[in-house]
């Protein structure tokens, strides 16, 4: 096996993540410049199935010529070899950041965002802190390691949140780094959101992902920071996600507001869970109390009653709360 064989077995248990995704060896990377045309056309058809579960549209995102560059396919490898620091550190690091820019959106390679998107967003769920037996597996850090400033992986910073900093799609759609969410330096993603509302199927499969719950309360809170501060560039995006929550996931959200409801009433510090759950909803809450008369707004909203009485309860409106 090497660099190549490895980024294949990542990217083909893409297609179907069950439990971490596998390791493999690092050796011989010359073979991800020109990869043979088993992993080039698992590559293809890893962007093109993300596409078509995000409902990107045809071509994705309205790109004209869309194409799909090593980057994903580095990635991949990086993450099969995370046993080997090093190396999937410097394959990080050739992967780089290709944050679409406002200042020149022409250039964004939403395609290759996609295929980013397609072998990150796995990972870092399989990876994530819940999964306790991928931490497991994961070797310990080394001694004095130096922490990363936005990925490429060090021996100190956990390899999922090294490659949120390298696919800009995962980083709106799921969150960015805790890095960057604690430093406030989140401009790139809110950016790229911003500039997502304007492609061709871009809003839409936008809503479709903000719109779900998350065991993870920061990306519950990263969600609900995002439709506040696109607001002002859209001001209908925060019906339509609350909306598309309800018509889509009423029965997980219902029983997620229950579980956070019971969690709030204990005695002691506040569940962040609970309060990233009921958090989630203080937007449409402040709509209503401005105003927007919700039911002849968005006649199919229903049901989130519930949720905005959570939020006045705990004052989960207030800027800065939980």
């Amino acid at each position: 096996m090497n660099a190549e064989t490895t980024a294949l077995r990542v990217l083909t248990w893409t297609a179907a993540p069950q439990g971490q995704p596998p390791h493999g060896p690092l050796w011989d990377v010359t073979g991800l410049r020109d990869p043979g045309e088993p992993v080039r056309s698992r590559l293809a058809e890893t962007a093109r199935t993300m596409a078509a579960r995000l409902g990107a549209g045809n071509p994705p995102l309205g790109e004209r010529n869309p194409t799909v560059g090593t980057g994903a396919l580095l990635l991949a490898a990086a993450i099969g070899g995370r046993g080997q620091p090093a190396a999937a550190r410097a394959l990080a690091e050739a992967a780089g950041r290709r944050f679409p820019s406002r200042r020149s959106p022409h250039t964004a390679r939403w395609y290759d965002a996609l295929a980013r998107h397609a072998v990150v967003a796995p990972a870092v769920l399989a990876l994530g802190p819940g999964n306790g037996a991928a931490r497991r597996a994961t070797p310990a850090p080394a001694t004095g390691a130096v922490h990363a400033v936005d990925g490429p992986p060090t021996d100190s910073a956990p390899i999922e949140e090294t490659l949120l900093g390298l696919s800009p799609l995962t980083a709106v759609l799921h969150r960015p780094s805790h890095r960057r969410l604690r430093g406030g330096l989140t401009a790139a993603e809110r950016g790229t959101a911003a500039l997502l509302l304007t492609r061709a199927r871009g809003r839409e499969m936008l809503i479709g992902a903000l719109s779900r719950w998350s065991p993870d309360p920061a990306v519950l809170k990263w969600r609900t920071e995002l439709v506040t501060q696109l607001d002002e560039q859209d001001p209908e995006l925060i019906l339509d996600v609350c909306t598309a929550a309800r018509l889509r996931h009423a029965d997980q959200w219902d029983t997620r507001l229950r579980t956070a409801a019971k969690s709030l009433m204990l005695d002691g510090p506040a569940d962040h869970l609970a309060l990233a759950t009921a958090r989630f909803w203080a937007p449409l809450a402040t709509k209503r109390r401005d105003g927007t008369d919700l039911a002849r707004a968005r006649p199919l909203l229903k049901g989130y009653e519930q949720a905005i009485r959570l939020v006045h309860q705990y004052g989960l409106s207030r800027a800065g709360t939980a």
